[in-house]
């Protein structure tokens, strides 16, 4: 769909739908990368603490330069059981997993961007390890209990 009329919240807005008013499925892509990472760092793309470039400018450049915990929500990586997160903490394997689609749903143009269901794919996976890491935990956590009980 093309239009002159762009519309919608500038932080979500797809930068090649702005330039060309061409909307498509990736343009949406883009915005669902945008949400991913307010996910991980706990805050909205329009944040009062981001500077003008928003979280998206951030979020690529702490991806980029492999820094990407100095954004992350600190909640997610604390031993708290009134926290959402499955083990207390977040899986490596799964926040390499997680971050690395969201940075691709941010590229610039749309014919870079996955599709849906690679980004589904992706984060099953970024899920998986996860929860997979929950179920480890609690298999060495019973292994630990019966070593000190029986």
């Amino acid at each position: 769909m093309e239009t002159n009329i762009i519309a919608g919240t500038k932080v979500y807005l797809d930068p090649e739908y702005v330039k060309t008013g061409r909307l498509k499925e990736e343009s949406d892509i883009y915005s669902l990368g945008v949400v991913l990472f307010e996910i991980m760092c706990g805050k909205l793309a329009y944040h009062k603490t981001f500077n003008e470039g928003g979280l998206v400018a951030i979020a690529r450049k702490c991806f980029e330069d492999g820094t990407l915990k100095q954004i992350i929500d600190p909640r997610m990586s604390k031993d708290d059981e009134n926290i959402f997160m499955l083990n207390g903490g977040l899986n490596q394997d799964s926040l390499d997993t997680f971050s690395k689609i969201a940075y691709k749903c941010l590229e610039e143009t749309q014919v870079k961007r996955p599709k849906i269901d690679a980004v589904i794919r992706e984060l099953e996976k970024a899920y998986s390890f996860q929860v997979s890491n929950y179920f480890l935990r609690i298999a060495l956590h019973k292994i630990y209990f019966f070593y000190l009980y029986f």
